[in-house]
């Protein structure tokens, strides 16, 4: 409870931050401009946003229900949809880092759909893996056809230190698909080495880390159709930042609508609640980057953040829809993660 506690404080902390940000990012801007532009912002474009904001949420749905049917076969859509509405809002409202609401789903498909945690920790962890390297991909993208258009020289520290961050990660990423697939395992030789595989946590994470292998290695037709919807995600987005530079009276240019997109998913990297203040940043800065006015930028993430949040309500509403007794049961089980291996111990066992 002390971990999750201390969690709470930094995330409120880094809240308050991002609420600076904007602040002072609205004062700079010229606000009497800005408001006009989202005023001009059509509701018909607003609700084509939320549309396919709704519709990127089915199709990563639609992975997830993928990846775990292979294992579960009496898996049920509808069900799996309403727990990935609940765990997109918590993920939505906290840091990226953290990976709040992986925890949720976690637990949801534990408790509601009686899938054993193991299965759940594959799923959630190749699920999440291919949404971070269909992620890289577009920010690679972004950064290649920024460089077509303004060259070398249009890059900032800012531009640069982000795609410093977005490197490490991606190296990560590489690193781990050159290991799986050459069938070799990276958590599990750790876990011996430090003598924790007779622990029930060791255990449970070498396990975890074998059903993620199989995927890559066994299950091929289900990796390769992890990776189709994802690029059918991508697809959506894309439509969606197409539709939103049409209703902010932008001519359809794919250079400012790409980098626009991977500024998006950058600003993701930053430990900052929903990325309050730093994705209206990132969008300020791509828009400037490409010769486009920058409170636009400001505009189209006030646009897209308030498509988020109706979404983000409706997965608040899924968890209340649990009752307030479940969700904190839930949130002591994401700080006291022991609890959580040992009552899958016992189901084993059982």
């Amino acid at each position: 409870m002390m971990k999750a506690t201390k969690k709470a404080i930094l995330g409120l902390t880094l809240f308050i931050l991002g609420v600076f940000l904007v602040g002072t990012l609205v004062v700079k801007l010229d606000t009497k401009e800005l408001w006009n532009t989202l005023t001009n912002f059509s509701p018909v474009g607003f609700v084509l946003v939320l549309a396919l904001t709704f519709l990127g949420t089915v199709v990563s749905s639609w992975r997830a229900y993928i990846i775990l049917k292979s294992q579960c076969p009496d898996v049920k859509f509808l069900k799996l949809f309403n727990i990935w509405l609940a765990g997109h809002s918590i993920n939505y409202l906290t840091p990226f880092i953290y990976f709040g609401g992986e925890g949720i789903k976690a637990y949801l498909m534990k408790e509601k759909m009686n899938i054993p945690l193991d299965k759940t920790t594959s799923t959630l962890v190749f699920d999440r893996i291919l949404e971070i390297s269909a992620s890289l991909i577009m920010i690679g993208i972004s950064i290649g056809v920024f460089i077509s258009y303004a060259g070398p020289v249009g890059f900032t520290k800012t531009i640069m230190s982000v795609i410093v961050s977005v490197a490490s990660i991606a190296a990560l990423v590489i690193i781990f698909y050159f290991q799986v697939f050459r069938n070799k395992k990276l958590l599990a030789p750790i876990i011996r080495r430090i003598g924790a595989d007779s622990t029930r946590a060791g255990k449970f994470f070498i396990r975890s880390e074998q059903e993620v292998v199989d995927f890559f290695t066994v299950n091929r037709a289900v990796f390769w159709k992890g990776w189709a919807i994802s690029i059918v995600k991508q697809a959506v987005l894309i439509s969606r930042h197409i539709a939103l530079f049409y209703f902010l009276g932008k001519s359809i240019n794919i250079v400012p609508v790409i980098v626009s997109l991977g500024a998006l998913y950058a600003g993701l990297t930053v430990p900052i609640p929903a990325s309050l203040g730093i994705q209206e940043a990132f969008q300020g800065i791509s828009f400037s980057a490409v010769g486009l006015a920058a409170r636009e930028g400001v505009a189209l993430s006030f646009v897209l953040r308030g498509a988020d949040i109706l979404l983000a309500g409706v997965g608040i509403a899924i968890l209340l829809r649990f009752g307030v007794g479940f969700m904190a049961t839930a949130a002591r089980g994401l700080g006291e993660e022991p609890n959580m291996l040992k009552y899958n111990g016992e189901s084993d066992k059982k």
